[in-house]
Protein backbone atom coordinates (compact mmCIF):
# COMPACT_ATOMS: atom_id res chain seq x y z
CA UNK A 1 0.00 0.00 0.00
CA UNK A 2 1.41 3.37 -0.99
CA UNK A 3 1.05 6.32 1.38
CA UNK A 4 -0.40 9.56 0.12
CA UNK A 5 1.11 12.78 1.41
CA UNK A 6 -0.79 16.04 1.31
CA UNK A 7 1.48 19.00 0.61
CA UNK A 8 0.05 22.51 0.77
CA UNK A 9 1.06 24.99 -1.91
CA UNK A 10 3.21 27.02 0.51
CA UNK A 11 5.19 23.90 1.30
CA UNK A 12 5.72 23.17 -2.39
CA UNK A 13 6.88 26.71 -3.07
CA UNK A 14 9.29 26.65 -0.14
CA UNK A 15 10.70 23.27 -1.13
CA UNK A 16 11.04 24.29 -4.78
CA UNK A 17 13.09 27.27 -3.68
CA UNK A 18 15.23 25.08 -1.38
CA UNK A 19 13.84 26.88 1.63
CA UNK A 20 11.95 25.44 4.52
CA UNK A 21 8.42 26.60 5.15
CA UNK A 22 7.93 27.08 8.83
CA UNK A 23 5.65 28.99 11.15
CA UNK A 24 4.22 28.20 14.58
CA UNK A 25 2.52 24.82 14.41
CA UNK A 26 3.52 24.15 10.79
CA UNK A 27 6.59 22.67 9.19
CA UNK A 28 7.41 20.96 5.94
CA UNK A 29 10.53 19.09 4.96
CA UNK A 30 11.87 16.56 2.50
CA UNK A 31 13.10 13.17 3.64
CA UNK A 32 14.23 10.53 1.17
CA UNK A 33 11.48 10.27 -1.41
CA UNK A 34 8.66 11.92 0.52
CA UNK A 35 7.64 15.40 1.56
CA UNK A 36 6.34 15.69 5.10
CA UNK A 37 4.07 18.41 6.32
CA UNK A 38 2.75 18.71 9.80
CA UNK A 39 -0.07 21.08 10.43
CA UNK A 40 -1.32 20.21 13.86
CA UNK A 41 -4.82 18.87 13.79
CA UNK A 42 -5.40 19.30 10.05
CA UNK A 43 -2.97 16.54 9.10
CA UNK A 44 -4.19 14.60 12.09
CA UNK A 45 -7.74 14.65 10.77
CA UNK A 46 -6.60 12.91 7.61
CA UNK A 47 -4.70 10.36 9.69
CA UNK A 48 -7.88 9.56 11.64
CA UNK A 49 -9.76 8.99 8.39
CA UNK A 50 -6.98 6.73 7.11
CA UNK A 51 -6.94 4.67 10.32
CA UNK A 52 -10.73 4.43 10.40
CA UNK A 53 -10.68 2.87 6.92
CA UNK A 54 -8.37 0.09 8.17
CA UNK A 55 -10.44 -2.92 9.30
CA UNK A 56 -7.87 -4.60 11.55
CA UNK A 57 -7.06 -3.25 15.00
CA UNK A 58 -3.46 -4.49 14.86
CA UNK A 59 -2.89 -2.52 11.64
CA UNK A 60 -4.56 0.55 13.14
CA UNK A 61 -2.14 0.34 16.06
CA UNK A 62 0.83 0.04 13.72
CA UNK A 63 -0.23 3.08 11.67
CA UNK A 64 -0.75 5.15 14.80
CA UNK A 65 2.67 4.17 16.17
CA UNK A 66 4.37 5.09 12.90
CA UNK A 67 2.70 8.49 12.91
CA UNK A 68 3.70 9.11 16.52
CA UNK A 69 7.27 7.93 16.00
CA UNK A 70 7.89 10.23 13.05
CA UNK A 71 6.29 13.44 14.23
CA UNK A 72 5.34 13.46 17.87
CA UNK A 73 1.88 14.18 19.20
CA UNK A 74 0.11 15.99 21.94
CA UNK A 75 -1.97 14.30 24.64
CA UNK A 76 -5.24 15.16 22.91
CA UNK A 77 -4.08 13.40 19.74
CA UNK A 78 -3.08 10.28 21.68
CA UNK A 79 -6.53 10.19 23.27
CA UNK A 80 -8.17 10.52 19.86
CA UNK A 81 -6.02 7.76 18.35
CA UNK A 82 -6.87 5.46 21.23
CA UNK A 83 -10.59 5.94 20.54
CA UNK A 84 -10.01 4.44 17.08
CA UNK A 85 -8.81 1.14 18.58
CA UNK A 86 -11.14 -1.66 19.57
CA UNK A 87 -9.09 -3.75 21.99
CA UNK A 88 -8.20 -2.39 25.41
CA UNK A 89 -4.77 -4.03 25.28
CA UNK A 90 -4.00 -2.10 22.08
CA UNK A 91 -5.20 1.15 23.64
CA UNK A 92 -2.86 0.59 26.58
CA UNK A 93 0.04 -0.34 24.31
CA UNK A 94 -0.46 2.82 22.28
CA UNK A 95 -0.74 5.02 25.37
CA UNK A 96 2.49 3.61 26.80
CA UNK A 97 4.31 3.93 23.49
CA UNK A 98 3.13 7.48 22.83
CA UNK A 99 4.05 8.82 26.25
CA UNK A 100 7.72 9.23 25.34
CA UNK A 101 6.82 11.09 22.12
CA UNK A 102 4.23 13.39 23.65
CA UNK A 103 4.96 17.09 23.44
CA UNK A 104 2.82 17.96 26.46
CA UNK A 105 3.21 15.17 29.06
CA UNK A 106 1.68 17.46 31.69
CA UNK A 107 -1.65 16.92 29.92
CA UNK A 108 -1.34 13.16 29.60
CA UNK A 109 -4.17 12.66 32.08
CA UNK A 110 -6.47 13.31 29.09
CA UNK A 111 -5.76 9.88 27.62
CA UNK A 112 -7.41 8.15 30.58
CA UNK A 113 -10.83 9.05 29.15
CA UNK A 114 -10.14 6.90 26.11
CA UNK A 115 -9.86 3.68 28.08
CA UNK A 116 -12.85 1.43 28.53
CA UNK A 117 -11.70 0.16 31.93
CA UNK A 118 -10.28 2.08 34.89
CA UNK A 119 -7.73 -0.67 35.42
CA UNK A 120 -6.07 0.30 32.14
CA UNK A 121 -5.71 3.88 33.33
CA UNK A 122 -4.15 2.53 36.52
CA UNK A 123 -1.68 0.46 34.48
CA UNK A 124 -0.74 3.50 32.42
CA UNK A 125 -0.18 5.54 35.56
CA UNK A 126 2.03 2.78 36.98
CA UNK A 127 4.01 2.79 33.74
CA UNK A 128 4.48 6.56 33.80
CA UNK A 129 5.63 6.58 37.39
CA UNK A 130 7.98 3.65 36.88
CA UNK A 131 5.94 1.03 38.67
CA UNK A 132 5.12 -1.04 35.58
CA UNK A 133 5.32 -4.75 36.29
CA UNK A 134 4.90 -5.76 32.61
Amino acid sequence: MKAIYYIPILCLVALASSAQYSEPGRHCSFSGEHYYYSDGRYGFSELRDYITDEPFDSKRLKIAKNYIRTGGVDAWQVAELMKLLTYESNKLELAKFAYHFTQDPENYFMVNRSFTYNSSADKLEDFIFGEDAD
